[in-house]
């Protein structure tokens, strides 16, 4: 799954279905990828795409009140994703 995801081609302006987020024990850290030589802005978009993702995947759970806070932080983390240049 990481080597998959290293191989994504970032777009500049988050697009909905780059990944599909699949939970892991493990999960994504910044750690294991500055190991593997990835640049810190690339990390943090990586990043940043998969929060998105796992946000977006606990919709369907969430009460009205919960929805609308993590659309919030959805729209919240979309916005620092677009700002990272790489």
């Amino acid at each position: 799954m990481l080597q998959k995801l290293l191989n994504i081609e970032l777009p500049q302006n988050y697009q909905n279905g780059i990944i599909e987020y699949q939970e892991s024990l493990d999960g994504l850290n910044s750690f294991d990828l500055a190991r593997k030589g990835i640049d810190k802005k690339r990390i943090k978009k990586l990043l940043k795409l998969c929060e998105i993702e796992r946000i977006k995947s606990f919709l369907p759970e969430f009460n009205e009140e919960e929805k609308a806070y993590a659309i919030k932080r959805i729209n919240d983390e979309i916005e620092e994703y677009n700002s990272i240049v790489l």
